[in-house]
């Protein structure tokens, strides 16, 4: 949408300052004063990320952004490390590793088939083959193993059997346990 696209004469995409032939726009017919009909044809080995199109017609140009992104559902194959532990420091880096994970918009992490809201991960960088994030855990998180997902515009990945996040306690929390527990046999026998 846009104003006196009835004349446009060529659409031209850039990626970065250079033109990008990858990346084709045909103008179809239908325009109107506002509205511009074009088909996109996006090669298969276009780079993914953003472009910038530039419309031109008699009266001048005008010019706007989209993405190119993987329509390829992810996949998950492993997690590294398996085990994290309470009371270390946070965050906690994880690499998630898997195909077309390059737009991963989200990692969640699953007890029992629901969202752990004590476990958050934050996507540091992402790439079509593994995902690197900041995992952090509440100190108050229940310790056990986590199944996990990935979330791109394209679909969601759940972890394969096997691979989860397991949660366990530190030096501290075992303590804790070990005093709570020998508290609890003092009472018994004495």
């Amino acid at each position: 949408h846009g104003a006196n696209l009835q004349d446009a004469t060529a659409v031209r995409v850039f990626h970065g300052s250079a033109e990008d032939n990858r990346v084709v726009v045909t103008i179809q017919s239908g325009g109107a004063a506002e509205k511009l009909p074009i088909e996109i044809e996006i090669a298969p080995f276009a780079e993914l990320g953003t472009r910038v199109f530039e419309v031109i017609t008699p009266h001048g140009s005008g010019t706007g952004e989209f993405v190119v992104m993987s329509n390829v559902a992810p996949e998950v194959l492993a997690i590294s490390p398996k085990r994290c532990v309470i009371g270390l420091s946070s965050p906690i880096p994880v690499r998630i590793e898997g195909e077309s994970l390059d737009n991963a918009a989200e990692v969640t992490f699953l007890r029992g088939g629901n969202v752990d809201p004590r476990i958050r991960a934050v996507i540091r960088k992402a790439n079509l083959e593994f995902l690197s994030t900041d995992v952090s855990i509440s100190a108050n998180a229940v310790f056990g193993k986590r199944t996990f997902q990935v979330t791109t515009p394209a679909g969601q990945a759940e972890s394969p059997a096997g691979e989860t996040l397991s949660v366990v306690p530190g030096a501290i929390q075992i303590g804790v346990i070990l005093t709570t527990i020998v508290a609890a046999l003092l009472r018994i026998f004495l």
